[in-house]
C-alpha cells in the first residue's frame, strides 16, 4: 500500500511539507480500486445489456489511485503548478487544537464568514479587510493565530454544536471508539451484529449507500471451504442445473456485440451537483457515455468557477474544466416559474438526478423525489448529503475535513512520534465514486424491473465503510486498535519512507520476508561508493546481530531506518526506485504531480487525453487531460472541457423539452454572482 501512495501521487500531497511524506493509514488505494472496480463490473454489464457482449476490463490502480488528486494533476497539466504538501488553500480550513483534542473549523460556506466571526467574538477577525477569501489567505497566519485562541478555550463537542446550530462547518478529530459509537451511525443503524459460528456476535458496518428498492444484506466472511457443495464442477458439489445459472446465465445465444457502444450511451443525468464529491460522481457517468445536463443557478455558482465575474473569468477555470468535462451546462434560477418548467420537462427525459446538497434543500427547490417521481416514475434520484436524509446530524453541513474527522478516519493518519492527526485526501473522490456506484446499481436494479428509485447516501458513512472497515471490525472484535503506527508496518521492518538526493525527493521500500531482505542487503553491499566514502549501512548489515531476523528489525527499526536514510540521500529516487524492484525488493519513488504527467508507465498506456481548455484565463489551447480509471475493451474514452456556464440552455431547451425559443430561459449575465460572494 506504501508504494501505491507513493506511485500515485497521493503520498506526496500528505503529511507535513517540514517531513517526509506519510502514507495513509486506511488501505485508500487498494480501496479505491475496489469501489471502481465494482463500478466497472456494473458498467460492463449495463454495457453487455446493449451490446449482448462479455467485455475485458483493464483496471490499474496507480491510474485508479491518480483520481485522488485530480485537481492536483490537472492543475500541472494546465498550469504547470507543482502543489505539494501543506495546508488547504482556503483560510481558515483545517484543524487546531483544543482542551481536549482537535476540532475542524472550515470557514465554509464562505457566505457565513460573519456568522463564524460573531462566534469567534474577536473584532481584529470582524474587520472588513478579511471579511473575503482572497484577503482572509493573503493573511493566513494571522487569521488561524485568532481562530486557535477562540478554540483553545473550548472542547471539541462544544465547538461541534456552536458551529453546527449556527450553520458553519465545524467538526472534530473522533477516536475509532468514538466514532464507532456515533449517535449519527446509531440513528440509522450503520453498525449491525451479524452472527459468525467461529467467532459469535460481530459488530459490521452496514450499507454503504440505503438504496430504497435494492436492500442490503450483509454476512459474515466465510469459513474455508463453506460454499465448496453449492459451487458446480467442484468434488461434492450439488447437481449442476440450468436454474443455477441465473436469468442472465449461459444460454449459448447470446450474439457478439461491436463493442463500441459507451455503457451509459442513451443514459441522460441531470446533475443538480456542486463542489468536488458530487461532480466527480456525475463526471464517472459523463466519462463513460451518459448524457449529463448540468443545473447551475447563476446567482452564486460552484467554488470551483472562481471568485470573479469581469471577462467571464468563471468560463476560464482549469479546475472547473476537468472535475466537470464532457458535461453539457443550462443555467436556471428555479426561483422563476419558467426555469422551473424547463427543468421539469428535463426531468421528464431524465434517467437520473444527482445532487448533493444539503438535507432539505432539493425540497425547497420543488426537487425532492416524491415531486420528480411523479413526472417520471423510473427515475432514479442519488441525495449525497453529508450525513444522509435522517438522524441527529441529518441537517448539518460538512466538508471532507469535518466528515474525514467525524468518521475517525482522519485520526489514524499520524506519524508515529507525533500525535498531529494529518488528513488524507480527498473523501470527495472516494465518495464520488461510492455515488457513482450507487446509481449504476439502481440502473441495474431498474434494467431487470423497470423500476427507479431513492438513494439515501451519507458521505460520512461511506467513507466508513470504504475506508476504515477493517479497524473497525478490529475494535469491535479486540476491544482496541493498535493505532497509527506512521510509514512502518506493525508486521515487518524495515518499511518506511526515505530521503533521497534533491529537493523533496523521496523513496519507499517494503521488506516483508527473509528473502527480500537477504535481496536488500545484497543490493545494499554491492553498491561501491564511487569516490569509496565510508558508508555505515552497509557495515551495520554485515555485522549488527539486531538486523538478523524479522523480529529484531521491528525491535530496531528507528536505527535501521536512520542507517537506510543515509545510503539513500545520495540516490536519484526513480533510478534508486529501479534497482529495488530489479532485486525483489517492493519500492516507490514519491512521485509529485510533474513526474506523473511525464511517467513513462502511463504515457505508454496512454492515459493522458488531449482536449480543448477554457484556459484559466488564458485564450483556450489544446490541452493535457487526466484518463479514466479503467479502461473497457475496445472503447477509447474522449474528453470536452468543462461546459461554459449556460452554454447548452438554448440546444437542449429546443431538442429535449420542446419549449418555444422565447420560452427558453436564457442567461443574465447581470445576474451571475460566486460562491465567495456574500
Amino acid at each position: 500500500e506504501i508504494q501505491l501512495n507513493a506511485l500515485s501521487g497521493i503520498m506526496d500531497s500528505t503529511g507535513s511539507p517540514q517531513r517526509e511524506p506519510l502514507s495513509a493509514a486506511p488501505r485508500l488505494n487498494q480501496y479505491t480500486a475496489g469501489l471502481h472496480a465494482y463500478l466497472a463490473i456494473l458498467f460492463a454489464l449495463e454495457q453487455k445489456r446493449l451490446t449482448h457482449a462479455g467485455q475485458y476490463i483493464d483496471l490499474s490502480i496507480m491510474e485508479s489511485s491518480i483520481e485522488q488528486i485530480e485537481n492536483r494533476v490537472h492543475g500541472y497539466l494546465a498550469k504547470g503548478t507543482v502543489a505539494t504538501r501543506g495546508p488547504h488553500p482556503f483560510v481558515p480550513w483545517g484543524n487546531f487544537s483544543c482542551k481536549d483534542g482537535y476540532v475542524t473549523v472550515i470557514g465554509a460556506p464562505f457566505r457565513h464568514w460573519p456568522t463564524g466571526v460573531k462566534l469567534f467574538g474577536d473584532a481584529e477577525l470582524a474587520r472588513k479587510e478579511y471579511f473575503h477569501l482572497r484577503d482572509r489567505i493573503e493573511n493566513r497566519e494571522l487569521i488561524n493565530r485568532h481562530v486557535q485562541a477562540w478554540t483553545g478555550k473550548k472542547s471539541r463537542h462544544e465547538i461541534f454544536e456552536i458551529g453546527q446550530s449556527n450553520g458553519m462547518s465545524f467538526g472534530h478529530v473522533a477516536g475509532l471508539g468514538e466514532a464507532f459509537a456515533s449517535s449519527q451511525h446509531a440513528a440509522r443503524d450503520f453498525f449491525r451484529e451479524v452472527r459468525h459460528e467461529a467467532l459469535g456476535d460481530i459488530r459490521y458496518s452496514d450499507a454503504p449507500f440505503k438504496m430504497h428498492s435494492t436492500p442490503w444484506r450483509t454476512e459474515p466472511s466465510p469459513a474455508l471451504g463453506e460454499h465448496e457443495s453449492s459451487v458446480p464442477g467442484l468434488p461434492g458439489a450439488d447437481e449442476f442445473s440450468a436454474d443455477a445459472q441465473g436469468s442472465s446465465g449461459a444460454s449459448g445465444q447470446a450474439t457478439a456485440g461491436t463493442g463500441a457502444r459507451q455503457p451509459l450511451e442513451g443514459i441522460r443525468v441531470i446533475d443538480f451537483t456542486h463542489s468536488w464529491a458530487g461532480p466527480h460522481c456525475t463526471r464517472l457517468l459523463a466519462d463513460y457515455g451518459a448524457e449529463v445536463i448540468k443545473i447551475e443557478y447563476p446567482g452564486r455558482m460552484c467554488f470551483f468557477r472562481g471568485g470573479r465575474t469581469e471577462n467571464q473569468a468563471y468560463n476560464k477555470q482549469a479546475p472547473w474544466d476537468q472535475i466537470n468535462r464532457n458535461k453539457q451546462s443550462v443555467a436556471l434560477d428555479l426561483g422563476r416559474s419558467q426555469d422551473r418548467d424547463m427543468l421539469y420537462a428535463l426531468i421528464e427525459t431524465a434517467d437520473i438526478c444527482v445532487s448533493n446538497s444539503r438535507h432539505g434543500v432539493m425540497q425547497k427547490l420543488g426537487c425532492d423525489y416524491a415531486t420528480l417521481s411523479a413526472l417520471n416514475p423510473r427515475i432514479i434520484m442519488l441525495s449525497m448529503t453529508a450525513f444522509g436524509e435522517t438522524g441527529p446530524y441529518a441537517d448539518y453541513c460538512a466538508y471532507g475535513a469535518v466528515m474525514e474527522g467525524l468518521g475517525g478516519i482522519q485520526g489514524l493518519t499520524r506519524y508515529k512520534d507525533d500525535a498531529v492527526p494529518q488528513r488524507i485526501r480527498e473523501l470527495d473522490v472516494i465518495n464520488g465514486i461510492g455515488g457513482a456506484a450507487a446509481v449504476a446499481t439502481a440502473l441495474n436494479h431498474r434494467s431487470r424491473t423497470g423500476r427507479g428509485q431513492f438513494i439515501d447516501l451519507s458521505q460520512m458513512e461511506l467513507a466508513t465503510h470504504a475506508l476504515i472497515g477493517e479497524q473497525l471490525l478490529q475494535l469491535a472484535m479486540d476491544g482496541e486498535y493498535s493505532g497509527p503506527v506512521g510509514n512502518a508496518s506493525p508486521y515487518f521492518a524495515p518499511q518506511g519512507c526515505y530521503p533521497c538526493a534533491g529537493d523533496n525527493r523521496w523513496i519507499t521500500l517494503s521488506v516483508r520476508t527473509e528473502q527480500e531482505w537477504q535481496a536488500f542487503c545484497q543490493l545494499l553491499l554491492a553498491d561501491q561508493d564511487a569516490a569509496g566514502e565510508h558508508n555505515p549501512a552497509r557495515e551495520a548489515l554485515q555485522n549488527d546481530s539486531r538486523f538478523q531476523s524479522n523480529a529484531s528489525r521491528l525491535q530496531h527499526q528507528d536505527v535501521l531506518d536512520a542507517l537506510i536514510g543515509q545510503w539513500t540521500a545520495k540516490k536519484q529516487h526513480i533510478a534508486l526506485m529501479a534497482e529495488l524492484q530489479k532485486a525483489g525488493v517492493p519500492a516507490a519513488a514519491v512521485l509529485n504531480v510533474a513526474e506523473l504527467a511525464d511517467d513513462p508507465h502511463l504515457h505508454a498506456r496512454r492515459y493522458f487525453h488531449s482536449a480543448l481548455s477554457s484556459g484559466d484565463g488564458e485564450p483556450a489551447t489544446q490541452a493535457q487531460f487526466m484518463g479514466v480509471p479503467f479502461k473497457l475493451d475496445g472503447l477509447r474514452t474522449s474528453v470536452l472541457r468543462g461546459p461554459h456556464l449556460g452554454e447548452h440552455n438554448l440546444v437542449v431547451g429546443a431538442s429535449l423539452t420542446g419549449l418555444a425559443s422565447d420560452n427558453i430561459p436564457v442567461l443574465d449575465e447581470a445576474s451571475i454572482g460566486t460562491a465567495y460572494d456574500y
